[in-house]
């Protein structure tokens, strides 16, 4: 375990792309990065869940001013995040983290929402910040062949309903179909949805 100034320890565990910072030293820096260590966790599952970019930079933006953190840079892509923020002796401490593949997990991004309302309401401790995250970043994840069908089935209702014509659909399916714009696999639950619009 490398040390890093007196009392302190660090450990980068390459499974989670996470340095953690241990000891009796400067608690507040360690605290610091504590904390923007929770929030880029938060902000990579918002985006990873398919949450919008501005969304996750407000949402750091709302937990800084919680905890009374002044002086902030969110800057977040659809690959990379950045934070930055002033400590009070003007020293800026910055942490980044990559975004990997993004996908669409609206449970998550709910739970991730409450979990920023609670931060926010509450201010809890770090520690009970990242236990919250933990148990959110397990949360089961719904096959692609589940939202395929449940957007298929949305998709055929709404258009059914806009044209008020279960028939049409069909055939504009149909033909969809036959010229290869849409898999036969994806028309099944699209007709579904055309029954029930």
């Amino acid at each position: 375990i490398p040390t890093c100034g007196n009392n302190c320890e660090w450990v980068y565990d390459e499974e989670t792309s996470t340095l953690i910072i241990t000891g009796s030293g400067n608690m507040k820096e360690n605290e610091t990065y504590q904390m923007l260590s929770c929030i880029l966790k938060i902000l990579k599952l918002m985006i990873e869940s398919g949450a919008e970019i501005y969304r996750a930079e407000e949402s750091a933006i709302r937990i800084f001013e919680a905890y009374s953190v002044k002086t902030t840079d969110v800057y977040a892509t659809t690959s990379n995040i950045i934070l930055s923020l002033e400590m009070e002796d003007g020293s800026i401490k910055t942490h980044t983290r990559r975004i990997g593949k993004i996908s669409t997990n609206i449970e998550k991004i709910h739970n991730i929402n409450a979990l920023v309302r609670k931060i926010c309401n509450e201010k809890p401790s770090l520690e009970v910040i990242c236990e919250e995250i933990e148990k959110i970043d397990k949360t089961p994840t719904y096959s692609n062949i589940i939202t395929i069908a449940f957007f298929g089935i949305i998709a055929g209702a709404v258009f059914t309903a806009v044209i008020q014509s279960s028939s049409a659909s069909v055939g504009i399916l149909q033909a969809l179909a036959v010229t290869g714009q849409v898999t036969y696999g994806a028309a099944i639950p699209i007709i579904l949805g055309q029954n029930i619009g």
